[in-house]
């Protein structure tokens, strides 16, 4: 019998509409890392970094979104609106439409594999693993 896990790697989803989303303004510029006034606290600086191209955000004045980690769309969801890993996946998909973002090639991908067939498997860890059909 074979069965086939996926995993949803938090950089599938663009950073830059989960962030427009909670209304935050953003400059049309979405590569690298881009300096931004923080939409979680009332900036009167750019103090906030957003790194598209691995969809992270970091706030150097107020620590957003995980106390002074840089967090991804994930972890700015679970900020906004208090939920647990998998709504807040759930609710990346409905604001994204699903789509993937620009994230980092090697993490930013669903991985799966059959159970069969152990060569073409990578390990993802028991907390990211959910059933796919």
């Amino acid at each position: 019998m074979t069965s086939s896990k996926s995993v949803t790697v938090s950089n599938d989803f663009d950073i830059h509409q989960v962030l427009e989303h909670y209304g935050w303004p953003l400059p049309g510029e979405r590569t690298g890392w881009v300096t931004v006034k923080c939409g979680a606290h009332d900036d009167s600086h750019q103090s906030c970094r957003i790194n598209s191209d691995n969809g992270y955000v970091l706030c150097m004045a107020c620590g957003f979104p995980k106390d002074g980690k840089a967090g991804d769309a994930i972890d700015v969801v679970r900020y906004y609106e208090g939920v647990g890993y998998r709504d807040a996946v759930r609710r990346c998909e409905d604001i994204t439409g699903g789509s993937a973002g620009s994230g980092n090639p090697k993490r930013g991908r669903s991985y799966s594999g059959s159970r069969g067939d152990a060569r073409n498997r990578k390990y993802i860890p028991p907390r990211l693993r959910r059933d796919v059909g």
